[in-house]
């Protein structure tokens, strides 16, 4: 074979290896190309679920398609009722309340609510929250829920960073050095109207006020004197809306509080006047009929804490007060003396606004009166009356 014939060949052969190559980077470049338009495909696919799958839940509560104002408030304020429950039958004196914040993109930044009296109220833990002072207003509450003194927290992480809050809250301008325009174009959803009046805490309307809250909707106006509507004057004459939820929402608010409603709606009774001997029987013998029957309202005490029952306790008590107007407290657990459960008997009346109609042992009988009373004492104790 001659120089050039061979010179030639391997030109040939050079020509079809570049061309094979070729041909492999065209089929590689198509394969990925396919690969990647498939991924953007099953992204799009994905999406186009996610979309539907939201759409689904949003058409809970909504008409037509478009969710309205109000089916939004309601589902929000649902939202903090439930979390007004958490807390239900620890907070005496206080009233169980829920808060949840959402901005203006419909997402929710801040949820909280009242876990004991001493402890922040709902609306702050939801502020925690939306100025990123904690993860979760709800699990911050959780965490002081039994106790409040740093002692008893131990290692809880969590119950000692809501102490230092609390600590920063009270202080003179805490409000605004925790909260300070965290929530602009927030909306609001509180159970019960935002106190107005400084206590162990400051008010809850002017912790809004310095975050920058723009819209408050309200479940439940507070009927207690020291708000009883300056919540809502104090948020509205700082240019913040406030809207009632209304409807049986507005009474599913209201019922959470119900005992506490009572409570700071009904008068101080003067039992000196209003009690006696015969009526004191009366009630003994209604009380034994019940006890006979098992139908008579008991609660019984455990222990004490620096000489008085906890919050449960009380909340227990009160509650079944004002639907019974009778309820038998045994308190042999809790103290070692008869003359000791007189006087926590006595305590307890004085606390709850209620009358020791008896004590036996360790054992005390209290009267209440209901709002209305459903006793007719005078009748009872009228002459030929038989029990």
């Amino acid at each position: 074979m001659g120089a050039r014939s061979l010179l030639f060949q391997i030109l040939i052969s050079q020509i079809s290896n570049v061309s094979k190559t070729n041909a492999f980077t065209s089929v590689t470049s198509n394969v990925k190309f396919r690969q990647i338009q498939s991924l953007k495909q099953q992204r799009s696919i994905n999406n186009a679920r996610r979309r539907q799958h939201q759409h689904v839940i949003t058409r809970l509560f909504t008409s037509s398609g478009a969710t309205s104002q109000h089916e939004t408030d309601v589902k929000y304020m649902q939202l903090a009722l439930s979390h007004a429950r958490l807390g239900h039958g620890r907070t005496y004196p206080n009233p169980a309340v829920g808060c949840v914040l959402v901005n203006s993109r419909n997402e929710i930044i801040g949820e909280g609510f009242h876990p004991r009296a001493g402890m922040p109220h709902a609306e702050v833990f939801a502020l925690f929250e939306a100025a990123n002072h904690v993860t979760s207003g709800v699990t911050a509450a959780k965490s002081v829920m039994l106790s409040s003194s740093i002692s008893q927290h131990g290692e809880d992480n969590v119950a000692n960073v809501v102490d230092s809050l609390l600590t920063t809250y009270i202080s003179e301008g805490g409000s605004k050095k925790l909260f300070h325009d965290c929530c602009p174009g927030v909306t609001a959803y509180v159970t019960l109207e935002p106190c107005c009046h400084y206590g162990k805490t400051p008010p809850c309307a002017a912790a809004f006020v310095d975050a920058g809250v723009t819209r408050v909707v309200v479940g439940y106006r507070d009927p207690n004197p020291k708000v009883d509507g300056g919540g809502v004057k104090l948020l509205e004459d700082n240019n913040i809306r406030v809207d009632f939820i209304g409807g049986d929402d507005e009474k599913d608010c209201g019922a959470a509080v119900e005992n506490f409603v009572l409570r700071i709606s009904s008068d101080v009774i003067d039992y000196e006047s209003l009690m006696n001997g015969k009526k004191r029987v009366a009630l003994r013998k209604i009380c034994g009929g019940k006890k006979s029957g098992g139908d008579m309202p008991t609660v019984v005490l455990r222990s004490v804490e620096a000489g008085l029952p906890d919050a449960r306790f009380f909340e227990e008590v009160d509650a079944k007060l004002w639907r019974e107007e009778m309820v038998l407290l045994r308190l042999k657990d809790a103290v070692p003396k008869k003359k000791d459960a007189k006087m926590l008997g006595e305590t307890v009346a004085g606390e709850l606004n209620a009358h020791v109609a008896q004590v036996v042992g360790r054992t005390v009988l209290l009267y209440r009166p209901g709002n209305p009373p459903r006793l007719d004492l005078n009748a009872l104790t009228a002459v030929g009356h038989d029990l």
